[in-house]
C-alpha cells in the first residue's frame, strides 16, 4: 500500500513539475536543435511545446522578444534536445531561454512565431502568464543586472495578484536597488567633478561637489572623507573660508525667519 501511495505522489509530482511558463536555459546549440537545462528528471517529456526567447541589446536598451516555438525531441536525465522554429530572419543562436506552454501542444499553431523582431521597451510576457512564470523571468534579469527589466515583471505579477507577498516584496526590494544604484550612479559624478575642479585649483567647487555627493549618497562618506582631509591638508585657508562663508549663509536664513 505505501509502495503504490509513493508511486503515485511521484507521478503526480513528475506531472506537475514542468507546467506552463516554466523556464530552461538554452546551454548550446546546432543550428536549429537546442540544448537546455532541464531534462526527463525535470519532468521534461517527448513533445512538449513551448516558447523560444532572445534578449536583444540595442543602445537604447535590452528587448526580450519570442523568436519562435520549440518542440521536445530527446530526452536526458538533466537536458533535453529541442527542435526550434523561428520566424522569418530572425536567428536560433539569439536565443537565450524557453519557456513551456503546454496549450502549445493542442493549438500547433506556427502563426504565433513572430515575422520580425518587436520594440517594446520593457520584457515580453504572455498575459496568461502565471504569477510564478513572471516571478522567475524577473529573477533572471535580476541577476543579470537588468534591474529595470525585472522590476517590470515584478510589478506584472503584483497587478495580477495584488494580494501576493512575495511578487510585492520583490517590487520593492528591486526598487531600492534601482533607486541606490541611481544615487550612488549620481555620488560618482559629483565625485568625478570635484577631482576636476581640484586639478584646476578651484577648492570651493571641489569642496562643495564633495559635500554634494555626500548629501546624495551618505554611503560613501569614506570616500569623501579622504579627499576632505588631503584637501584641508593642502588648502587649510581656503577650506576655513568656505565653511565661515557657509556658516554665515545659514546664519541669514535663520535671522530672516
Amino acid at each position: 500500500m505505501k509502495k503504490t501511495l509513493m508511486v503515485f505522489i511521484m507521478l503526480v509530482f513528475s506531472i506537475t513539475l514542468v507546467h506552463a511558463g516554466t523556464i530552461a536555459n538554452i546551454i548550446s546549440y546546432n543550428n536549429l536543435l537546442l540544448t537546455i537545462d532541464r531534462g526527463s528528471s525535470d519532468g521534461v517529456e517527448l513533445g512538449m511545446k513551448g516558447i523560444v526567447k532572445a534578449i536583444y541589446k540595442e543602445p537604447s536598451g535590452e528587448y526580450t522578444i519570442n523568436i519562435g516555438i520549440f518542440t521536445v525531441k530527446k530526452l536526458f536525465p538533466r537536458s533535453a534536445e529541442v527542435l526550434a522554429e523561428v520566424g522569418k530572419g530572425l536567428n536560433p543562436e539569439d536565443a537565450r531561454y524557453v519557456v513551456f506552454d503546454r496549450d502549445l501542444i493542442s493549438r500547433q499553431s506556427k502563426a504565433e512565431v513572430p515575422a520580425e523582431p518587436k520594440t517594446e521597451s520593457t520584457v515580453q510576457a504572455k498575459p496568461s502568464a502565471s504569477i510564478d512564470a513572471l516571478l522567475e523571468q524577473g529573477d533572471m534579469e535580476a541577476n543579470a543586472g537588468n534591474n529595470q527589466e525585472a522590476l517590470n515583471l515584478y510589478k506584472k505579477a503584483f497587478a495580477q495578484s495584488p494580494g501576493s507577498l512575495i511578487a510585492k516584496e520583490k517590487c520593492n526590494e528591486m526598487q531600492k536597488r534601482i533607486d541606490f544604484d541611481s544615487k550612488r550612479s549620481k555620488f560618482a559624478d559629483c565625485i568625478k567633478k570635484s577631482d576636476a575642479n581640484y586639478e584646476k585649483n578651484d577648492i570651493k567647487f571641489a569642496f562643495l561637489y564633495l559635500a554634494e555627493g555626500l548629501r546624495i549618497f551618505p554611503e560613501g562618506s569614506a570616500e569623501v572623507k579622504e579627499r576632505l582631509m588631503v584637501m584641508n591638508r593642502e588648502y587649510p585657508r581656503e577650506i576655513d573660508e568656505i565653511l565661515k562663508e557657509k556658516t554665515d549663509e545659514q546664519t541669514m536664513l535663520r535671522e530672516s525667519y
